[in-house]
């Protein structure tokens, strides 16, 4: 099995909150039904989501569902994620934000930044958590963040390997 669309991604969220029909994974990850009900059927011949009458819920043992969070399939989807954010920023849409900086730093301006960045991933996990517990979360309204740094050197090297 191959990886993953975000797309299926999103019903999987939807799903593994509890049972859902068609219609309410439509209204809840805002695509439209005839795409939900083609996805959701995909999902159900490859093992990862159960039918049972008219809902769908997650089949948390699916061996289809350990490859799809193999961590090469894992990197598609960020990539996929990642190049979504930047079109969906280009778009022009209001309250979309992207920056992208390329800085000199120190060592000390260097452990300055790995704490802010820890601290922000430490409010992502606590809003993570305060949200988890509640089902009637939307999947559609959640925000997309993705954030990290890298030396200039290697990602200009993985660029290159790309191309090859």
């Amino acid at each position: 099995m191959s990886r993953l669309l975000m797309v299926e991604r999103a019903i999987l969220e939807v799903c593994g909150k509890s049972q859902k029909t068609i219609f309410q994974i439509s209204n809840e990850t805002g695509m439209s039904l005839s795409l939900v009900g083609s996805l959701c059927v995909r999902l159900n011949k490859k093992g990862i989501l159960k039918r049972q009458d008219s809902t769908y819920s997650l089949n948390k043992d699916a061996q289809g569902l350990m490859i799809a969070n193999a961590v090469e399939n894992v990197r598609k989807e960020v990539n996929e994620v990642a190049s979504s954010i930047v079109e969906n920023y280009f778009s022009q849409k209001e309250n979309r934000s992207l920056k992208l900086q390329k800085v000199y730093v120190n060592k000390t301006e260097e452990l300055i930044l790995n704490s802010m960045l820890d601290q922000l991933n430490s409010f992502v996990e606590e809003l993570q958590r305060n949200y988890k517990k509640s089902s009637n979360n939307i999947v559609k309204k959640q925000k997309v963040l993705l954030w990290g740094h890298g030396n200039y050197s290697d990602i200009i090297n993985s660029s290159l390997n790309l191309a090859k």
